[in-house]
């Protein structure tokens, strides 16, 4: 690159000062700039390469035609070309000198970018107005989509400016990416919705500007179609149709027509407000056949088929080329290799590649945790400025803790006041955008919010206040994960598990934190202190869980926590739990004897394993065992409620069992099945189960003795099969038939009706009774009440059965939750089915951000012995994984 070109591409990556009045810069922009200018030549004096740019002064900003290009440059109206300068003193330099360039590159871009911040919200009638404005006239539509690519292209070069790269290598870099990353080919498709998925670090927000700028380029040999950036600030402040409908208009476009949208920065607002964004984005795409991109960290928001972007980490060839090309000289394959595990890991995601490259050019060989390389970036950037740190890192941590605890932009004037705001900027580690100051990286925000937490600067109490609070600092609590210690974290999660007991599984669950000073797996504590931190974090569940907790967690009496055995030996940690055993002690150290016995009375739930290395490992070791708990409860089918659809169906089915009776019968009498029973009718209080019957299961019977006196309580005197039973014995030449062909159509439809109304109706029992600590964050619990819409499909026959297409409809506060099956003779159209659904949630204020619109298809599965627990149990559990509650993928089968 020669200085010529260098010049041009610092004046472009500088696009946005913003001049006053007419067509001629004020003085107070000519000051600036010379203000810039000579901070560069001052930085360049110390340079051994100053006799050879001494050449290079202020007459190339005095030149009116330049200004004049400048200006144009910072309204968004041009993409500068050097040849457009004039540059005659300037070329008394070394024009060919690279190196030369690069050093003017680096120190002007850097110095000029300090006094010219650039807007991250560069619309399109942002730009106009301000052409209007100053030059007196109304732009092309060609300067507006050159105003969008420059601005594009800045919001990528401060992302790699806040990386740890040279403002002026940035800017290169910035050109050069595209080369490196790209999304799939379908991801702007017209129609379609897409999410672009990944964890911090990713690149996605990069990825999702090269696809924009792509978007740019082809709109500019397409007349009739516009396109449109927005971000979550952008989205917190208006409707999704109307932003999107003023620019495109700005554009010359107005809907319907070709419309790419990106929307950057999703997991940045509210769950609810995010939830409700992709839907709008769906409507969008849908009504106005627009190509719609969203990116987002991992959310637990319902996906529909393919529209999901996957990240795929970076290859070992991405990886070196990205670090070489922030470590400024080639890395080679034997030097990754030497790279500590957890460096390489992180590395395989493009901005902690660009970290270590960054390191790299400092030090001779890249730290030992993903934490230095943090620090290296902060510590970089806040030595560029100069003079002590302390005031300008305390600052930055009030800024972190209330822009996590407001979910955005903070106003300089709720900031407090530092005389280095404009240093500050400089460093590129946040921006001053309209009065509001924020990180340019969330990784930024989430490393200075954890420290906030840890130096006290916002207590712990603050970011407990609410479910609503704390789930804005989930993000910022994982990362504190990583670097404070055990005893601070216990004390933090004891306090926030009460608050919100779901959550707090979704950030122990939701993978090893980023930011990490820790490699290994800490030394353990010895025994009796290692079985008192996972006691203890078993206990704050069991006070946060309510009367789910004693049915899922090591109990004795019920509603204490069992006395805890431990044995530490080394990195390997062995717990198990005391259960009808009376103990003074609540800690008990095991012995080497009860390792080599395995799990004998009075010990239970014997686990042996290797703690994680993140200080919250007994909450994991807690959580993980409760959690696998409730999944093994869901699997098995026991009745979480001694009455209702589940219980009923339950009661059922052992009775069948009992007699030995026809699975068609309708009427069992309670007399017979405390007969069948006999004396062991009077143990059931008791945990057991009766086993042996010709299938091979067990069915659960704890709650059968207070069922059925329940029932004689209430003068009933039989049991009632819980759903309509089959009404034709077919005839079948070969002596067989398919369990549907023993039901007439209208029967088989009254029965899908009843199985669907007792698991919606025991889902509902479920999420507000023995559920109800965790009940906010179920999806299908949120939306209640519903109408289920079940569109049944009789099938060919034979082995072709019925099949069925179904979805939720909410409905008005304080209506009866309603199932309606209708038969069809094809599928109903899924995209007017999930239209008719939003439609509905809009009219339900609470609901805003509940996903809703979810269309599932099934073969029909009301036949078996308990449909309504499989069904309603199999929703519980797809839910309660969302939230890391319940093990992923789990199957609730009680055939």
């Amino acid at each position: 690159m020669t200085v010529v070109e260098a010049i041009g591409l610092a004046f472009s990556v500088v696009q946005a000062i913003s001049p006053i009045g007419g067509a001629s810069p004020s003085e107070e922009t000519r000051k600036r700039i010379v203000a810039a200018y000579d901070l560069a030549v001052e930085r360049l004096r110390a340079n051994t390469e100053w006799d050879r740019i001494k050449p290079v002064d202020e007459s190339f900003l005095a030149r009116e035609s330049n200004w004049q290009l400048i200006i144009e440059s910072a309204l968004g109206i041009r993409t500068l070309n050097p040849e457009d300068f004039d540059l005659s003193r300037f070329d008394a330099g070394d024009p060919d000198d690279p190196a030369l360039a690069r050093v003017f590159l680096d120190e002007f871009s850097h110095a000029v970018s300090r006094d010219a911040p650039i807007s991250t919200l560069v619309t399109v009638k942002q730009t106009a107005a301000t052409v209007e404005r100053t030059l007196g006239r109304v732009p092309t539509r060609r300067e507006l989509l050159d105003g969008l690519m420059l601005g594009s292209r800045h919001r990528v070069t401060r992302r790699l400016i806040a990386a740890g790269i040279s403002p002026g290598h940035a800017s290169v870099l910035a050109l050069e990416l595209p080369v490196h990353r790209s999304l799939p080919d379908d991801a702007l498709a017209p129609g379609s919705t897409k999410v672009l998925a990944a964890p911090v670090g990713a690149g996605k927000s990069v990825l999702a500007e090269l696809a924009f700028q792509e978007a740019v380029h082809a709109a500019g040999e397409e007349p009739a179609e516009a396109v449109v950036w927005l971000d979550s600030r952008t989205i917190a402040n208006g409707s999704l149709f109307d932003q999107v409908g003023e620019q495109a208009i700005a554009l010359g476009c107005r809907p319907p027509c070709p419309l790419t949208v990106i929307i950057d920065g999703l997991d940045e607002l509210d769950f609810d407000l995010a939830t409700r964004t992709l839907d709008d984005a769906r409507a969008l795409a849908a009504t106005q056949n627009a190509a719609v991109l969203l990116t987002t960290r991992p959310l637990p928001l319902e996906m529909l088929p393919g529209e999901q972007i996957q990240v795929p980490p970076l290859s070992k060839a991405e990886t070196l080329s990205l670090a070489s090309l922030a470590a400024d000289r080639d890395l080679r394959d034997w030097d990754v290799a030497k790279w500590p595990a957890s460096i390489r890991e992180a590395a395989s995601l493009p901005l902690f590649a660009l970290l270590t490259g960054a390191w790299l050019k400092a030090h001779p060989s890249v730290p030992a945790t993903t934490s230095e390389l943090v620090e290296h970036l902060i510590s970089g950037a806040l030595n560029r400025l100069g003079g002590k740190h302390d005031e300008r890192e305390r600052w930055l941590m009030v800024l972190a803790s209330e822009s996590t605890t407001r979910s955005g932009p903070v106003a300089l004037r709720d900031l407090p006041h530092t005389g280095d705001l404009d240093q500050l900027a400089e460093s590129g580690l946040i921006q001053v955008v309209a009065g509001q100051a924020e990180f340019v990286l969330a990784l930024l925000r989430e490393w200075f919010a954890a420290q906030a937490v840890l130096k006290g600067i916002v207590t712990v109490g603050a970011v407990v206040s609410s479910p609503e609070v704390l789930t804005r600092w989930k993000e910022s609590l994982r990362a504190l994960l990583g670097i404070a210690s055990t005893d601070f974290i216990h004390g933090l999660l004891a306090r926030a598990v009460g608050v919100d007991p779901g959550l707090i599984g979704d950030i122990l669950e939701s993978g090893a934190p980023r930011i990490a000073r820790v490699t290994e797996p800490p030394g353990l504590p010895e025994s009796i202190r290692a079985g008192t931190l996972v006691r203890e974090s078993m206990m704050a569940f069991h006070q946060s869980l309510g009367t789910l907790a004693d049915r899922v967690m090591p109990v004795d009496p019920p509603g204490e926590v069992s006395p805890v055995g431990a044995l530490a030996d080394g990195q390997i940690l062995t717990i198990a739990w005391l259960r009808h055993t009376p103990s003074s002690q609540p800690v008990i150290a095991l012995d080497r004897q009860d390792l080599r016995d395995g799990p004998r009375v009075p010990w239970t739930q014997m686990v042996t394993a290797a703690p994680s290395s993140s200080p919250a490992w007994p909450w994991v070791w807690a959580h993980e065992a409760i959690r696998d708990s409730l999944t093994e409860l869901l699997k098995s089918g026991y009745p979480l409620a001694q009455d209702g659809p589940i219980a009923d169906e339950a009661a059922w089915a052992i009775a069948l069992k009992l007699l030995r009776t026809s699975p068609f019968e309708k009427v069992i009498k309670v007399d017979d099945v405390r007969g069948a029973l006999g004396d062991l009718y009077q143990d059931l209080a008791d945990d057991c189960h009766f086993v042996g019957f010709p299938t091979g299961l067990k069915e659960p019977l704890r709650f059968l003795r207070p069922y059925l006196d329940q029932l004689g309580e209430q003068g009933i005197d039989e049991i009632r099969a819980p759903w309509p039973q089959s009404d034709v014995w077919p005839s079948s030449q070969s002596g067989s038939a398919w369990v549907w062909d023993f039901f007439t159509t209208e029967q088989l439809r009254l029965r899908t009706e009843a199985v669907y109304a007792g698991a919606l109706a025991a889902y509902e029992q479920m999420s507000r009774g023995v559920l109800a600590p965790l009940a906010h964050h179920l999806d299908r619990g949120r939306l209640f009440p519903v109408s289920l819409r079940f569109f049944l499909e009789l099938g060919e026959g034979g082995w072709h059965g019925p099949t069925g297409t179904w979805h939720l409809v909410p409905l008005p506060l304080g209506s009866e939750n309603q199932v309606i099956v209708d038969l069809v003779e094809e599928k109903p159209d899924w995209k007017t089915l999930s239209a008719e659904a939003r439609s509905a949630a809009a009219e339900r204020p609470d609901l805003s951000g509940v996903p809703v619109g979810t269309i599932t298809g099934t073969v029909l599965d009301v036949f078996g012995k308990r449909p309504m627990t499989e069904i309603c149990y199999q929703w519980l559990a797809d839910d309660l994984a969302r939230i890391h509650w319940a093990k992923e993928h789990t199957r609730v089968d009680l055939q």
